[in-house]
């Protein structure tokens, strides 16, 4: 007879389980620098959602990068030259959507 829920819980350790399909994106959380914060739970959230997309980024250009550096043959130079500046793209992206919240509140605390 396989175990129940509660004698595989006992079992399995809680911090090797991850989420699953596609709430795991939005339950990943990094830390923001303070001159992002709004001071607003939900704004802040929204942003710490967005630096751990953000630094998932910058990881992968550097991973491109290097990439590019490595390869021995065209085709994968240009691939990985293609790959970098998608990532550099999505890095200056989510870099400037961070900025959005603080100028949202400053724009409706000026009108």
């Amino acid at each position: 007879m396989p175990p129940s829920l509660r004698e595989f819980k006992a079992k399995v350790p809680t911090s090797h389980v991850q989420p699953a399909g596609e709430y795991a994106d939005l339950l990943r959380a990094a830390a923001v620098s303070s001159e992002k914060l709004t001071g607003q739970p939900e704004w802040d959230s929204y942003l710490s959602k967005l630096q751990a997309m953000l630094e998932e980024a910058q990881v992968a250009a550097a991973g491109w990068l290097e990439r590019c550096g490595q390869a021995l043959e065209d085709k994968d130079v240009r691939i990985a030259q293609f790959n970098y500046q998608a990532c550099k793209a999505r890095v200056t992206t989510l870099q400037e959507v961070m900025l959005l919240p603080q100028a949202i509140i400053e724009a409706h605390r000026g009108a």
